[in-house]
């Protein structure tokens, strides 16, 4: 599910959605999106999220805790593939703090229109 909350701004830098995870499965830290011009990669983050680990990516435990057979070395060298930038602010913004005044100033003098799309005569 899309939030649409977001949609009458068209000034957006993230697209809140709803899934279904797989929780015996690693986080996902990357997503592919097919567009007109071609694959587009986007980093993802997770609200709310509960515990995981840094190591492997599981649910449920510290990465101190982990059973990975490269665990200690990934410990030890302190590259983690996961970390806290998967973790999205858990609080929705408010529809005014979203869009700055100055942005809608310019996306009006482009031609954009609410839905974040050019209008026809300023293209």
């Amino acid at each position: 599910m899309v939030d649409e909350s977001l949609e009458a701004e068209g000034w957006s830098t993230f697209l809140r959605i709803r899934v279904l995870m797989d929780i015996t499965k690693p986080l996902r830290r990357v997503v592919s999106v097919k567009g007109a011009d071609g694959n587009h990669m986007g980093r993802l983050s997770y609200e709310r999220i509960p515990l995981f680990c840094k190591v492997c990516g599981y649910l449920g435990h510290h990465y101190l805790d982990c059973d990975h057979p490269e665990a200690t070395t990934i410990i030890d060298s302190g590259n983690f593939p996961y970390g806290a930038w998967l973790c999205a602010s858990p609080f929705k913004r408010k529809r005014e703090a979203i869009g700055s005044e100055a942005f809608k100033q310019l996306g009006k003098r482009l031609g954009v229109k609410d839905s974040g799309r050019r209008s026809q005569n300023n293209q």
